[in-house]
C-alpha cells in the first residue's frame, strides 16, 4: 500500500478495480482498499469496500482456494462484517454470519472468542440464542 497519500492511493487501488481482471485480483485490491479506509478512519468507505468483496466471493472462491491447496485462508472482510453487524447493533446477523463463516470452512482464528462475545450480548438483552 503506498504510504502519506492516502487519496492519491485510493484513487490508484480504485482504477486498478476498473481495469479487467479476475474476482481474485478484485477481492486482493478490495482488501487494500478495506485497509485503507481503516486507516483513514472511514467507516463508510470500509462498509463499501467490504459489501463489494462480500458480493464477489462467490466468484473468488473456488481459485481462493485452489491456491491455498483445497483450504480457504481467513478473509478479514468478512471478519469485519461480523464486527459492522455489531457495531450497528445487529447481534443476531453477526452471530449468524461468524457461524456461516466457520461453517463455510474459512480460517476464523477468533471465532470461539467473537461467538462467546456475540452470544454473551444476546444473553444480556435476554434473547434466546437456541435457535441462532
Amino acid at each position: 500500500m503506498l504510504e502519506g497519500n492516502l487519496e492519491f492511493a485510493e484513487w490508484l487501488y480504485n482504477e486498478a478495480l476498473k481495469m479487467e481482471g479476475t474476482p481474485y485480483e478484485a477481492h486482493l485490491i478490495l482488501n487494500d482498499l478495506i485497509l485503507l479506509a481503516q486507516k483513514q478512519k472511514d467507516m463508510e468507505k470500509v462498509k463499501k469496500y467490504v459489501f463489494q468483496d462480500v458480493k464477489l466471493y462467490k466468484d473468488y472462491k473456488d481459485e481462493l482456494k485452489e491456491r491455498w491447496e483445497g483450504t480457504l485462508p481467513q478473509i478479514i472482510t468478512f471478519e469485519i462484517y461480523v464486527y459492522l453487524l455489531e457495531r450497528e447493533g445487529k447481534i443476531d446477523e453477526a452471530l449468524k454470519l461468524a457461524k456461516w463463516i466457520k461453517k463455510e470452512g474459512i480460517s476464523y482464528p477468533y471465532y470461539d472468542r467473537v461467538k462467546e462475545r456475540l452470544q454473551g450480548k444476546l444473553k444480556n438483552r435476554g434473547e434466546d440464542i437456541s435457535s441462532i
